[in-house]
């Protein structure tokens, strides 16, 4: 690239960051977005055609957005009564601190089959990981690290597996399915999509549930693409079939930086529904 393009380039991208301090100033950068993707399963048990699962990701707790977003976040949730509630990571901004007012939030988010996560790799970080997982559990929600639990919906069961974090080389899928029924239809939350494309072919995943994508956070196009944070982009988010399984990676609720913004990438809540394919 020319001189001449370099600094065109460079023109376009701090254009670009002033438009979306301007949008989320304006409210824009902090409207939550409910989406409705619905997920079909070949072997899914008649009884969970149509459970409802809220999937909660990179709160990043209290970096940005502010608390009464979350909150706003809490009541939408309730709206929509799911029956399982499950969080993928990155409860926590990476430099932060780990905050007690946080449980207070996860103790409101509620539904009839539990809630359930893995951690992230900002949770991990600076040794905390110990910490964070004391929080989450002690605001009633499961930390899933590397086990799972056999959930019964109408008398059928249905696996939910976790798998710690990607980058911190605490993955352990042969641990986290050790024991599960093969016939049993299996959803594993990890917090790094990247996970999809080392997954084996046994034992077998039917749905993965990540985050830590941002949904790219700031969209620019191409040329002005920023880094990704995860090395296979097809996974940025939504729902895209893997090599070995189904994933959805939401665009999570929080964001990430030293100057946090989203630009024409809004802030998702999942309420996913699960049918018989």
């Amino acid at each position: 690239m020319t001189l001449r393009g370099v600094l065109k380039a460079v023109g376009a991208v701090r254009v670009a960051a002033v438009a979306a301090r301007l949008l989320e100033r304006a409210g824009t950068g902090q409207k939550l977005e409910v989406t409705a993707p619905v997920v079909r399963l070949p072997s899914l048990p008649a009884a969970w055609d149509g459970a409802r699962i809220a999937h909660w990701s990179d709160l990043h707790w209290l970096w940005k957005p502010p608390a009464s977003f979350y909150w706003r976040a809490v009541d939408l949730c309730a709206a929509a009564r799911p029956d399982l509630v499950v969080y993928t990571g990155d409860f926590i901004y990476a430099s932060a601190g780990v905050r007690e007012d946080l449980a207070e939030l996860l103790r409101a988010v509620r539904a009839p089959l539990g809630a359930y996560a893995v951690l992230g790799n900002n949770d991990h970080d600076y040794g905390r990981g110990e910490a964070v997982r004391r929080l989450v559990e002690s605001a009633g929600v499961e930390v899933l690290a590397n086990r799972h639990v056999l959930l019964r919906r109408g008398g059928q069961e249905l696996c939910l597996a976790g798998v710690d974090d990607l980058w911190h080389e605490r993955h352990d899928l042969r641990a986290a399915l050790s024991g599960v029924n093969d016939s049993t239809v299996r959803v594993l939350l990890c917090h790094n999509p990247d996970f999809a494309e080392v997954l084996p072919v046994r034992p077998r995943v039917d749905l993965m549930l990540c985050g830590h994508s941002h949904g790219g956070q700031v969209r620019l196009p191409a040329p002005l693409a920023a880094p990704s944070p995860i090395d296979h982009r097809r996974y940025m988010s939504g729902l895209v079939r893997g090599p070995r399984c189904l994933v959805y990676t939401s665009r999570g609720l929080g964001m990430n930086g030293p100057r946090a913004v989203r630009f024409r990438c809004r802030p998702e809540l999942p309420l996913l529904t699960l049918r018989r394919a």
